[in-house]
Formats: structure tokens, sequence, C-alpha cells
């Protein structure tokens, strides 16, 4: 078996960096958790001239949906909303198993009744706005999760989604890869937070999303190679990027925004569910 003596030292290199990286970093990392194991994601995309009436609409539908479940003491499930540049919208919805799929909530008649009448329309006059709508589900992948240190989701109103189509043979490299951009989030002690979750049904994308408070922290995101240089020197940084894009088939990425208030996320719900130990 011939072997590819390039690629081979790639990885004995990126294999000594992350171990090195781990130990330096073992003490002070937090143990990051997460209440759901996956979610189910919705994805709209909205023409341009009715974006402002989408909003208004889809967070009166979910205040509307809201207080009738208040009312006859039915629990609020939590759902979680951005608002992406292209006039996109992407809602996730967390699950704790697949068996909830084929387990909807139920009704008494009375509120079937109220849900009909009071909730459903909205969606009639929504789905006039799309250009169109489809649903993923997402896993989180907990191992390629960063939270800062204090992390408060509250004040992180801006993120950064970046989405990678990762070619298959290359998966162990890429994960590889991955491992020293969290690695060089730890190590500059980075502001932002980085959620990574992966399309276990639907593109199988993988999809970082990353979260800050102000402008000047998300341009990290906007420019990888920028924290990357930080923490490990151009040269370095240039190395791990190219190894990147050499894993990929085709990458995406786009602006957001946190949007609690398009779900009417309830007080003392964390975002995304994640959390730090």
């Amino acid at each position: 078996m011939k072997i590819n003596m390039s690629k081979l030292h790639q990885v004995i290199v990126l294999t000594c960096f992350i171990l090195l990286a781990s130990f330096s970093f073992a003490q002070e990392t937090p143990r990051i958790t997460s209440s759901s194991k996956f979610f189910t994601v919705h994805v709209d995309e909205i023409e341009p001239a009715f974006t402002q009436r989408f909003e208004e609409l889809n967070a009166m539908q979910m205040r509307t949906r809201n207080q009738i479940y208040k009312e006859n003491h039915i629990d609020i499930p939590p759902g979680f909303e951005y608002a992406a540049s292209g006039g996109k919208y992407i809602s996730l919805r967390p699950r704790a198993s697949y068996t909830e799929l084929d387990q909807p909530m139920k009704f008494s008649d009375d509120v079937k009744k109220l849900i009909s009448e009071k909730v459903s329309p909205y969606s009639d006059t929504v789905h006039e706005m799309l250009r169109y709508h489809h649903n993923e589900i997402w896993s989180i992948d907990t191992s390629v999760c960063y939270l800062p240190k204090n992390y408060d989701p509250t004040k992180m109103t801006m993120s950064h989604i970046r989405v990678d189509m990762v070619i298959p043979k290359m998966t162990h490299l890429y994960d590889s890869v991955m491992t020293l951009f969290i690695q060089a989030l730890k190590k500059i002690d980075s502001p932002m937070s980085l959620i990574a979750m992966y399309s276990s049904y639907g593109s199988g994308a993988n999809y970082y999303l990353y979260h800050a408070s102000t402008t000047e922290e998300i341009s990290d995101a906007r420019n990888p190679k920028a924290f990357l240089i930080k923490a490990y020197g151009a040269d370095e940084a240039k190395k791990i990027k190219e190894l990147w894009y050499k894993c990929l088939f085709s990458y995406d990425a786009m602006d957001a925004t946190v949007r609690p208030d398009l779900i009417d996320l309830q007080p003392g719900v964390m975002w995304l569910g994640v959390s730090g130990k």
C-alpha cells in the first residue's frame, strides 16, 4: 500500500499540536452541556418586501399560542430563532429524543379549537410571503463548542453562522482542524461563544453558530484566520486555514441576529439549552 507522506505528515503535526493544546487548556476548560439531544429546524426565506410584516405575524402567532398554553396550564416548549442575511429565518426546537417526533403534543378539544381559530390562520398568511421553506434535524456536538468566561447569552445578540460541507474522505482531518479552531478560541480567551451542530437529516452540513455582544467581537467569526493568527501566529494560521479549505466541498456564511422576540422565548430559558459548568 502506497502511503501519502505529505498527508501523513499533516496528520502527525496536527495530532501533536492538538495534544499540546489540549494539555495546556485542560485545567480551565468548562464542561459544556446541552439540555437537548438534537433540534428540529425550520428554515424560511422571505421575499425582502415582506420581511417586516413576516416578523410581526411570526411574533404575534407565537404570543397568541403561548397565551393559550398559559391559560390552559400547558407547558410552553422552548424555541430559538435567528434572523439571517438574505431574508432567512432559522427556527430551532429542542428535542430530547426521536420518539418525540412521533408523539405530537396532545390537546383537549377546546384547546384544539382555540389553536385552529386563533393560531393557525397566521400560517396561511405567512406562507404567501415565502420564497421557500424546508425542515432539517440538527444534532449538537458539545465537543466542538466554546463558551467564554462569565457566559451570558442574553447579551449576545449578534451572530455569524458558518456552513461547512465536508468531503467524506476528509472527515478525520477536518475534525482535527476544528479542534484547533476551538483551542484557538480558548487560547485567546475569546469573548465569543461557538455552538457547533451538524445536519443529521437534511443537507448533511456542519453548522457553526458564533455569538457575540459587539460588532468588533463578531468580526473574528467573519474572518477565522484573524483569531487563528492571534492564537498560533501567522505561519501556523495559514497552514490551518489551508487544511480547512482542503477538507471542504463547499462552504457558506451569513450574518444573523438572535431573535428571542420572534419565538416569544420565556424568561430563564438558556439560549439553545447550552451551558458551561
